[in-house]
């Protein structure tokens, strides 16, 4: 479920269907280094609205992401700068 602020200041709910893809294992360079992770893509669809987001995870620690903010912002990419 997802909630947004449409043009008039109201609350609309999107239901939306997801599912996660192991794409492989690859590695992921995060402030000049590189680390060995599993890059996992979630494909989100709903009626009238679709995107994907990206994962970039090495076991609990998730150093990249490419996620999908709004039609406004389009995908935002995250990076973690250190291991938790």
């Amino acid at each position: 479920m997802n909630r947004a602020f449409n043009g008039l200041n109201e609350t609309v709910a999107t239901e939306f269907s997801c599912v996660i893809e192991d794409m492989g294992a690859t590695s992921v360079t995060v402030v000049g280094l590189s680390y060995p992770v599993r890059h996992l893509r979630q494909t989100c669809t709903s009626p009238n609205e679709n995107f994907v987001n990206d994962y970039w995870q090495q076991g609990r620690t998730v150093w990249k992401s490419r996620q999908w903010f709004n039609e406004q912002v389009g995908y935002m990419t995250v990076e973690r700068m250190t291991p938790q």
